[in-house]
């Protein structure tokens, strides 16, 4: 349709282990750092 953005490319890499969590109500503006695996469930 026009004018209508086109849906972000999700990008999943396996891990075993996930430190950092983005939660799917939250939203985030700016740097993201952290380390290990981070899911993000929210926007950025």
């Amino acid at each position: 349709m026009l004018g209508k953005k086109p849906t972000p490319t999700v990008v999943e890499k396996p891990t075993d282990k996930i430190d950092t969590l983005i939660g799917p109500n939250t939203e985030v503006k700016g740097d993201v750092t952290f380390s290990g695996g981070l899911r993000v469930d929210g926007k950025l």
